[in-house]
């Protein structure tokens, strides 16, 4: 039997790629590159389901084209869209998230509380900014950063003092 609790969500599928049933992978969190990663769970109506990967390529920083075995049409691809995508823990390294995943989160500060929701990442530039609701910027530091709760969707900062006062 399947353990969901062995799995953590990496994506979800977005739209079809081609017409050979090849499926855009909206990443949350890094690809598992590992080789022996060859299978991962689909949550079809909440009930995960085996796939084995075929192929599977970056398209950019945060999507991934992937093949399925045994999905080789584009109508068979299209019946899969929306579903997440889940890879076993053990092939999944902690803090492995692109920053675009972070937008919508909750950002608190230890001593200052809640400060606002992320609302875009400007990673133009040598240090990365979390773009607040509120037009508060924030430097992403990794000296910074307490915790990153993606269950509750947020971010935990201890920032230095005088940095938003």
């Amino acid at each position: 039997m399947i353990n969901i609790d062995d799995y953590t969500k990496i994506g979800s599928l977005r739209k079809t790629h081609g017409t050979q049933g090849e499926l855009v992978l909206a990443l949350t969190r890094d690809f598992p590159e590992d080789e022996n990663c060859n299978c991962l769970m689909l949550l079809i109506d909440n009930i995960p389901v085996p796939f084995f990967i075929e192929d599977w390529r970056y398209k950019s920083d945060e999507t991934v084209l992937l093949k399925l075995d045994g999905i080789d049409t584009e109508q068979a691809a299209k019946r899969l869209l929306g579903c997440s995508v889940l890879a076993a823990k053990q092939f999944c390294q902690d803090g492995d998230m692109p920053a675009s995943a972070l937008i919508g989160y909750t950002v608190e500060d230890t001593r200052l509380g809640e400060i606002g929701i992320v609302s875009d990442i400007d990673d133009t530039t040598i240090n990365t900014l979390l773009l607040l609701d509120n037009g508060t910027v924030i430097p992403v530091h990794e000296d910074f950063i307490e915790d990153i709760d993606s269950e509750k969707k947020q971010i935990t900062l201890s920032l230095p003092e005088g940095l938003l006062e």
